[in-house]
């Protein structure tokens, strides 16, 4: 569930990465029909949310690893 004021607007050019668009919806979401401009600087809304995505993975062992040992290459030459 999204804790924020969803938007309608499908068509718009930032629909496809905006969370106001994409977020799963509740049963008792708030909708709105947010409003934005197209110039010569792009898409303007002043509701845009990005969308941001953090991936995480059972690695990082093995990341924390192979930075130590890049840095121990780095101290020895």
């Amino acid at each position: 569930m999204a804790d924020i004021t969803m938007c309608t607007q499908t068509f718009c050019p930032n629909a496809a990465h905006c969370y106001r668009v994409q977020a799963k919806a509740s049963d008792w979401q708030s909708m709105a029909t947010f409003s934005y401009t197209i110039s010569t600087r792009g898409v303007e809304c002043e509701n845009y949310m990005p969308i941001y995505r953090t991936v995480t993975t059972n690695s990082t062992g093995h990341n924390v690893e192979a930075v130590r040992q890049a840095a121990a290459e780095l101290d020895a030459g």
